[in-house]
């Protein structure tokens, strides 16, 4: 392939990695696209260099942003009123339109967890990760970074974080050119997040006019934050009384974050979904 041809290929490829999809429909169009141009390993790895698959810094993204923490799962307090530290509140959000379309917030995981795009990537490539979330089964990590079932072994989010240096992403399954092991191997150091981005409420407001129930925007994504709130939280209690905070308890934040990241990549609201799908991923200009 000649060097023109290969610079269309990484345009093409760039083009659908900033396209506002579920990350496994992305990394499925990249991989046909090394399948049709039977890229050489050369080839491949001039494309994979180039290729910006980075996921947001989240850390970064709030203070930057001066972004504030949502921490009560109560959106109103008494008579319509919202909560000042809840999911409509007026003090971290604003009142005008252009403040409570602009402003995000974040919830605080009180703990170490996997960013959604990441989880749904590496399950699919290793099975064994689900198990490990979930603290089904435990395992050491043998001398080519690969997970070993292991009675005296550990497992959990958090041995993974640890341990992040030490794993191979590739398992022996999947192919060598599969740009999914190549999308982890780039986010490596942001993969593990203790923050979680609410979006602006003028996309999720709810209409609490009387005798009104219809929801604004994307107001179904309310419970889905509330739901986050409540599981993260919860974790505070175990941890105050110095309780064992099982696997379990870890893995239903988890599977709360992977939920709410899906809940975007199937909003049917083009516009919406467009323009959270971008910001979420990139950031604000000059990040």
């Amino acid at each position: 392939m000649s060097l023109i041809s290969l610079d269309n290929v990484i345009q093409e490829m760039q083009y659908v990695a900033s396209k506002p999809q579920d990350i496994l429909e992305t990394l499925d169009e990249l991989n046909s696209l090394v399948d049709t141009y039977s890229l050489t390993e050369a080839e491949y790895n001039k494309v994979t260099e180039h290729l910006r698959l980075d996921i947001l810094d989240i850390e970064r993204f709030v203070d930057v942003n001066d972004c504030k923490c949502i921490s009560n799962p109560r959106p109103f307090d008494y008579e319509n009123i919202h909560s000042k530290d809840g999911l409509l509140s007026d003090e971290i959000f604003g009142f005008t339109s252009e403040e409570r379309s602009g402003t995000f917030a974040y919830i605080d995981l009180h703990g170490w967890f996997m960013d959604p795009s990441c989880y749904k990537t590496w399950i699919r490539l290793d099975t064994k990760i689900k198990n490990i979330v979930h603290g089904v089964n435990t395992y050491h990590i043998d001398e080519h970074g690969l997970f070993v079932e292991d009675p005296a072994g550990d497992t959990g989010i958090e041995w993974l974080r640890k341990n992040i240096d030490k794993i191979n992403f590739k398992p022996p399954q999947v192919k060598s050119k599969d740009i999914s092991y190549q999308y982890l191997k780039m986010n490596k150091d942001k993969m593990f997040i203790q923050k979680y981005l609410v979006i602006p409420p003028f996309y999720r407001d709810s209409n609490t006019s009387p005798g009104k129930s219809r929801v604004v925007g994307l107001g179904g994504v309310n419970k889905l934050y509330t739901g986050l709130i409540v599981a993260a939280n919860s974790l505070t209690v175990v941890q105050d009384y110095n309780f064992d905070a099982s696997d379990s308890m870890n893995d239903s934040v988890q599977e709360q974050i992977l939920n709410i990241s899906d809940f975007f990549c199937g909003n049917n609201n083009e516009a919406v979904a467009r323009s959270i799908a971008i910001y979420m991923r990139y950031g604000p200009s000059g990040m």
